[in-house]
């Protein structure tokens, strides 16, 4: 894959912490950046296509009906956060 030179402006606390992370990863600055690059580009195509599904069916209309809803609901509040996530 053909690479190219990107510049941007980072506070000296970025710049340090992002050294830091390569330092433990034995890597160097460019390879942590682009892996949260990457990381950042996947998360929001994820996103997108999860968004562009629930329109869909949502215009279709599927839903849950309020009984579901309440009932996924209660269940969730029961269970501490970290088991949900």
């Amino acid at each position: 894959m053909s690479k190219t030179t990107l510049t941007v402006r980072v506070e000296t606390q970025t710049r340090d912490a992002l050294d830091a992370i390569a330092a433990n990863l034995d890597r160097d600055r460019s390879y942590v950046v682009n892996k949260a690059l990457e990381d950042c580009i996947e998360l929001h195509r994820w996103q997108i296509v999860h968004i562009r599904r629930g329109l869909q069916e949502a215009e279709a209309g599927k839903f849950v009906s309020p009984a579901q809803m309440r009932s996924l609901s209660k269940r969730l509040r029961s269970r501490p956060f970290s088991e949900i996530i």
